[in-house]
């Protein structure tokens, strides 16, 4: 680094972190510490830019950091809004506010320059980035912690009440199997029977109503002492009581097939609510595991951003001058780096 200004300003960046398992090798920071140097040693702009009259940078806040697949939050602008001065965010919603690149061979290191229109706005704007980072790493150490403790829970679940679900299982598959071979052990085949026997009911009403009809009829004629109505009045009371008795025998079968019925509705969710807590506990087991293993190994994206040295380095920029570029293949302006 050339010429450095003697002054360094150290600046904190004041995070709240939950700490717990998976930090066992590692302090959680509830406070961030950078070093910020002030730098001579002058930075160009490196951004294409389309339309005259932009804001141009006058600083720029440059941070190494560590190389990692987390995704960067570097697109939603309005995240900077209450941390910037207004000039700095009318500059960021330019979406040139940023450049990346590659900071040794081994890729294992970025550098970030984050430009501004001023010194505290290059600083802010870089802090607020890692906070932003930090932030992201938070919420998906929060989302696995939260992950573990409902696969605990699902575990916790299944072991209570499959032992209970399969005993009350027990009898119910026990009368199916019991009555089950009176409808071929087919629940479709069981409502067809309700359905004829509910046919049959509905018959066996109409024929002894009719009887009655025929009964009540001949009573009002209850003087006559003729044989013909006495002998009438006989036979129609015994087609009475065969028809009461058949309606019974009906009822009493269609009381059976819906007790059938009804049990192997009950089995199918009993036997259904069993599989799925056994498939629930069987995904817990497979993974508490492997989440345990992370939180205790955490990835880069469930830590702290590291930074480089702890350092953010403030260069001023080059002076530019934007024209207007020749209409050739497109219409965007050109800058000149003076």
């Amino acid at each position: 680094m050339k010429s450095l200004k003697a002054k360094s300003l150290l600046m904190g960046l004041a995070l709240v972190w939950f700490g717990g398992i998976g930090y066992a090798q590692q302090e959680i920071p509830t406070k961030r510490k950078f070093t910020v140097e002030l730098s001579d040693q002058q930075e160009e702009w490196r951004m294409a830019w389309e339309g005259l009259g932009v804001i141009e940078p006058v600083a720029v806040a440059k941070v190494v950091l560590k190389a990692d697949s987390r995704a960067w939050p570097r697109d939603d602008i309005g995240l900077f809004q209450e941390y910037v001065s207004e000039q700095q965010y009318a500059f960021m919603e330019q979406r040139h506010f940023i450049a990346s690149g590659t900071h040794d061979r081994a890729n294992l290191y970025r550098y970030y320059m984050f430009y501004a229109v001023s010194e505290k706005d290059a600083r802010k704007t870089a802090e607020r980035f890692i906070e932003l980072a930090d932030q992201r790493a938070l919420d998906q150490l929060g989302k696995l912690k939260k992950d573990l403790i409902e696969q605990k829970q699902a575990l916790e679940e299944a072991d209570k009440r499959i032992p209970k679900l399969e005993e009350e299982l027990k009898p119910v598959e026990a009368l199916e199997e019991a009555i089950g071979e009176r409808y071929k052990n087919s629940l479709s085949q069981a409502k067809e029977q309700r359905f004829e026997l509910y046919r049959q009911l509905g018959a066996f009403e109409i024929e002894i109503a009719g009887y009655q009809a025929q009964v009540d009829t001949l009573k009002k004629h209850g003087a006559s002492t003729s044989p013909k109505i006495y002998d009438l009045r006989l036979a129609l009371g015994v087609e009475l009581a065969g028809a009461e008795a058949r309606k019974k025998e009906v009822e009493k079968q269609l009381a059976q097939v819906k007790d059938y019925i009804l049990n192997c509705t009950r089995r199918s969710t009993l036997r259904g609510e069993v599989d799925s807590l056994k498939r629930k506990r069987n995904t817990a087991l497979n993974r508490i595991p492997s989440l345990e293993r992370q939180l205790n190994n955490l990835p880069s994206n469930m830590q702290p951003v590291e930074v480089f040295e702890d350092r953010i380095v403030i260069h001023p920029m080059k002076e530019t001058h934007i024209i207007e570029a020749p209409q050739i293949r497109s219409q965007r302006p050109t800058r000149i780096i003076r």
